[in-house]
């Protein structure tokens, strides 16, 4: 299961958002594709859709893929909640 997330550039001269692949989310952070430039230990935004914005820097830079060090620990099985309306169960 891929999710996505849009991760931003804190840094940057303005801040930049790009849209990226996560493939892999834990409680205290995320493995996602990206092919921009960047530095380990600058702060970064990831926006994950259940999650929502989460603070962090990056960890690690390797082949096209970042590591993502969050600042709080996030629920990770809250970004593979089904989007969409909650259907009750019938009143017995």
């Amino acid at each position: 299961l891929f999710l996505s997330a849009t991760i931003c550039r804190l840094r940057a001269p303005e801040e930049e958002c790009l849209p990226s692949r996560v493939r892999n989310l834990s409680a205290d952070g995320m493995m996602a594709d990206f092919t921009q430039l960047a530095e380990v230990g600058e702060p970064v935004a990831v926006t994950v859709r259940g999650i929502g914005t989460v603070a962090g820097h990056v960890a690690w830079i390797r082949r096209g893929r970042i590591g993502v060090k969050f600042d709080v620990e996030v629920d990770p099985l809250m970004a593979r909640k089904p989007v969409g309306r909650q259907v009750q169960p019938p009143i017995k």
